[in-house]
């Protein structure tokens, strides 16, 4: 009877002991996990860690979605067609210009893109100019470059209604030199589609 006893004695220590343990590793696990929690909590309330919130999830995404756009709108330049458009005037032909240059850019296809060289007389006035210039605003698919002809020929004999701006035709090659095709158009030409198929005309070695 004693020796049942004390087995029954043994066994009892062995399981308090065991519950001991579990109710210790409990313990512990919950004092463990409030720490991690109170940790979590006081990162959370901290300044710096907000703004990293707010950087990770609203500025990075906006950053992202930016240089895609960027991305974008370079992949659709390169897949464009440049077409460049010179054209000569003066002051007495800023209007016929404006109209000229609206119906090319009206009419343009969606991957067509002009570049404009305006030969420009002495007399050309600024606020003509920057009235050329505003149609930038309305159509994007365009660059317009500006190239004052200063008195080029204004010696020569004019004939008739001609004035020396006809003759600027003649220094393309000279003043524009990025470029080893280009369309000359009068300021007072209409345009009533898109000019790709004209400009990719196979003209061989021909000026």
């Amino acid at each position: 009877m004693k020796v049942e006893k004390r087995v029954l004695l043994d066994s009892k220590k062995i399981r308090q002991k065991s519950s001991n343990k579990r109710t210790n590793k409990i313990k512990l696990k919950n004092y463990i996990n409030k720490n991690i929690r109170n940790k979590v909590l006081a990162k959370e309330n901290n300044p710096k860690f907000l703004l990293k919130k707010i950087f990770l999830f609203i500025i990075t995404p906006i950053i992202i979605i930016i240089s895609l756009s960027f991305i974008y709108i370079k992949y659709k330049r390169t897949k464009m067609h440049n077409i460049p458009i010179a054209f000569s005037l003066n002051k007495k032909y800023a209007y016929p210009l404006i109209v000229s240059l609206t119906s090319i850019l009206y009419n343009s296809g969606p991957n067509t893109f002009y570049t404009f060289y305006l030969l420009l007389a002495p007399d050309s006035e600024e606020h003509l100019i920057k009235k050329i210039l505003d149609l930038r605003e309305k159509y994007t698919n365009c660059k317009i470059q500006l190239i004052h002809m200063g008195n080029k020929y204004h010696k020569y004999k004019s004939l008739g209604y001609n004035t020396p701006t006809v003759y600027y035709r003649l220094e393309l090659s000279n003043v524009i030199n990025n470029t080893d095709k280009i369309i000359y158009l009068d300021v007072d030409t209409m345009t009533h589609k898109d000019l790709t198929e004209f400009y990719n005309i196979d003209i061989g070695n021909y000026y």
